[in-house]
């Protein structure tokens, strides 16, 4: 088999599959990564805090199966600290933890909150003035590289099985408004996510369903803490929310009248 040095499970199937799939994907992957010799890396969410999850949440905040996916992904990460253990295989593996993303096709910008910007509106997922941890994907994804580089040169730097947290971007829905509105040089009005009509149709739709589960992050503020990401990998950037916000707008493929205007 040829020499693998990092194998990243980023594999994220339909919401409405989770059950039945997570678990063959990560005994697959875990088998790649026992046969190869490989670390295994998986990027994280806060679904594992269930849904009444804390502001600031560390490496150390208890997790809380108290929804189907938080369930699913607990098991998920359990399945990962086993197989580190000597007697299951000895796997290395790596869980960076990280906000809802930002920066590809399928994110809650470009579903529900942007959907609307083209008419001048901006669609708030709760209240306005709840922090939301976000995720820039670029930014993300040199935070696996820089670990990954710090593993293949010091594997005593980290543990068989770590988990660490990416703070990424901590904003409200006004401040991310007010980031797409700087983008597109333009006033836009808010609109309010219809959760009521959501839950209306959720015994018709196993996606709505799944998508209903997850309003609880919109309600309570959270933050991740990433302290102990910061203290591996020393200062980096970050990608500041009006640039974030300029580069979603191309993902969104907006008519040409309302594209952004020149600064």
């Amino acid at each position: 088999m040829p020499r693998v040095g990092v194998i990243v499970n980023a594999l994220n199937p339909d919401y409405t599959r989770w059950a039945t799939l997570l678990p063959p994907i990560t005994t697959a992957t875990l088998a790649l990564a026992r046969a190869t010799g490989a670390l295994l890396m998986l990027p994280g969410n806060v679904y594992n805090f269930g849904n009444q999850l804390p502001a600031v949440l560390s490496e150390t905040t208890p997790f809380a199966a108290t929804h189907p996916k938080a369930a699913q992904r607990i098991a998920l990460e359990q399945a990962l600290a086993d197989a580190a253990s000597p007697e299951a295989g000895g796997v290395r593996s790596v869980v960076i933890r990280a906000g809802d993303f930002l920066g590809d096709a399928g994110t809650w910008v470009d579903l529900a909150m942007g959907k609307a910007l083209a008419r001048g509106r901006f669609t708030q997922m709760g209240p306005a003035d709840v922090d939301h941890a976000w995720a820039w994907l670029p930014d993300l994804a040199l935070d696996f590289v820089r670990v990954a580089e710090l593993a293949r040169r010091d594997p005593a730097a980290l543990p068989a099985h770590a988990v660490l947290h990416h703070a990424g971007l901590t904003l409200t829905g006004a401040q991310l408004q007010q980031a797409f509105e700087a983008a597109l040089g333009r006033p836009l009005r808010a609109a309010s996510f219809p959760w009521p009509l959501l839950r209306l149709a959720t015994p018709f739709s196993p996606m709505l369903r799944a998508l209903f589960e997850m309003r609880d992050l919109w309600q309570r503020p959270h933050r991740l803490d990433g302290s102990r990401l910061d203290a591996l990998l020393g200062p980096r950037p970050q990608t500041p929310a009006e640039a974030v916000a300029r580069q979603c707008l191309a993902l969104l493929a907006l008519p040409r009248a309302a594209q952004p205007q020149p600064a």
